[in-house]
């Protein structure tokens, strides 16, 4: 199994919380159910948001193990459009849309409610996206009347996966599955009278008029951030979470920013236009460079170092802190003036730091979560560099892309921190030491970033850099197929 993660939170607007999580690759969760439920008659429920398009997106596979028969929800690779369907050899029932889901800022409320047992054909598949019965298809075959399929058989199923290669590259949020009923999107779902958007009814409310049957779950994703593990909050049923499947959610606010390091160099980061600001310091003077950040990978060498932030003109003209092997490093070359390389103890994956680079007369020092951590006295001068500024990236293609998370990224030409502290509980505010600063408070997608300090650094997203926020509640289940 690959990593499913949680992330973000956002009250909804009934006040209530809710998760979502997000997954990679070969991510997804796992759920084996200890005997038979209804095969004719279910409903499942999600909501879901792709973060790439022209891949295959598993949403519900069952069974893994892919025995006659088996059923699989997905978008479709070639045309991103939904596919649902069950094959014994040749397709036993098949639905395909002619609507493509393309929007990668979008949630995306679906139902999938079948009821093999009815007469009517087109009454025993019935797809909903947003609350609206969808009616437009390019394959459509419902099947064969009281036909049982693949769906509550006693054997390993995946949701966000296929239980092999093809993921959901995305964030789901508010997973049910209903055993032996057929329900429409309002047992989930309400319009907002005021906003006229499709959201999601109080989860509480759901869970006291649902039945939920045999073999029906919900998943939540309410764990604390960066959870790895994920419980079905109607009986408990366990579920199993596959490689680096994980709960996300923001530090502080909103949401937190993603940069995706899967490409190279610089898939995603942040730039900003050169500045006195970037020669931290001043050069020879005190400063702190700190901010909240939760790795989704760990590299095995020093090729191609993932990237944190930093600003090169060349190899004798730079600042850079980067990921070395299993923890973080602070490097800087200025000229004939030599250089500074401090590196921190192992960081792991999954999990949220608090990270301070100080410096304090001639003492530099790095804090992790308010300890410090390693110590370095040098009366170095940080070079001038006249570059651009990066964040997630530090101009140097030798180098790779930050991946993973940060929130609250603040420079400032004081040294914050002379002695072990307790990291901060809420947002910072700037102040006239204040250089930088890069709250995420904001919606799932947007690729708007503002500088909170007085020095208003246009800042500009490249890439896959963007806010991530849940749908709702505090976290979300993130696949990065």
């Amino acid at each position: 199994m690959s990593l499913l993660s949680i992330a973000g939170a956002t009250p909804s607007d009934d006040g209530f919380e809710l998760k979502s999580a997000r997954m990679h690759d070969t991510d997804y969760l796992a759920r084996t159910p200890s005997v038979e439920g209804n095969r004719r008659t279910w409903t499942y429920s999600f909501w879901v948001k792709r973060s790439t398009i022209g891949v295959e997106d598993h949403l519900l596979f069952y069974p893994i193990a892919a025995s006659f028969p088996y059923t699989g929800l997905l978008f479709d690779a070639s045309t991103d459009t939904l596919v649902f369907y069950d094959y014994s050899g040749s397709y036993n029932y098949q639905m395909k849309t002619t609507q493509k889901f393309r929007d990668v800022s979008a949630w995306y409320h679906f139902v999938v409610a079948l009821d093999m047992t009815q007469g009517t054909a087109a009454n025993r598949i019935k797809i909903y996206l947003n609350g609206e019965q969808i009616t437009a298809f390019a394959t459509t075959d419902y099947g064969t009347q009281n036909f049982e399929g693949g769906v509550n058989r006693a054997t390993a199923f995946a949701v966000g996966g296929d239980g092999a290669s093809a993921g959901l590259h995305g964030y789901m949020a508010e997973v049910y599955f209903i055993d032996g009923v057929q329900l429409t999107p309002a047992s989930f779902g309400a319009t907002n009278t005021l906003t006229n958007q499709w959201q999601p009814l109080n989860p509480t409310d759901i869970k006291s008029t649902l039945t939920f049957g045999t073999n029906g779950f919900y998943l939540p994703f309410s764990n604390d951030a960066l959870a790895t593990t994920f419980a079905d909050s109607a009986f408990g049923h366990p579920i199993t979470p596959v490689n680096q499947t994980y709960i996300i959610g923001p530090k502080l606010g909103t949401s937190a920013i993603a940069f995706d390091g899967s490409g190279a160099p610089a898939n995603g980061y942040l730039s900003m236009p050169d500045s006195a600001d970037w020669q931290l310091g001043g050069g020879t003077g005190a400063f702190t460079v700190e901010f909240f950040m939760n790795l989704s990978g760990l590299m095995t060498g020093h090729g191609g170092s993932p990237s944190v932030m930093g600003q090169r003109s060349s190899g004798t003209s730079r600042w850079s802190i980067y990921q070395s092997r299993s923890g973080l490093s602070f490097y800087s070359a200025n000229g004939g003036d030599g250089t500074v390389d401090m590196d921190t103890s192992d960081v792991v994956i999954n999990q949220w730091y608090h990270i301070a680079f100080v410096r304090n007369g001639d003492v530099f020092t790095w804090y992790i979560d308010g300890v410090e951590d390693t110590s370095y006295t040098d009366a170095y001068t940080i070079p001038d560099v006249g570059a651009l500024m990066y964040v997630g990236y530090n101009g140097d293609t030798s180098y790779g892309e930050f991946d993973g998370y940060m929130d609250e990224i603040r420079i400032s030409n004081v040294a914050r921190y002379t002695a072990d502290f307790t990291p901060p509980t809420s947002e910072f505010v700037s102040d006239a030491n204040t250089k930088l600063l890069i709250h995420s408070n904001t919606t799932m997608g947007s690729t708007t970033f503002d500088d909170s300090s007085s020095s208003d650094h246009t800042i500009t997203a490249a890439d896959d850099a963007m806010h991530v926020a849940p749908k709702i509640g505090a976290g979300m289940a993130a696949f990065d197929g």
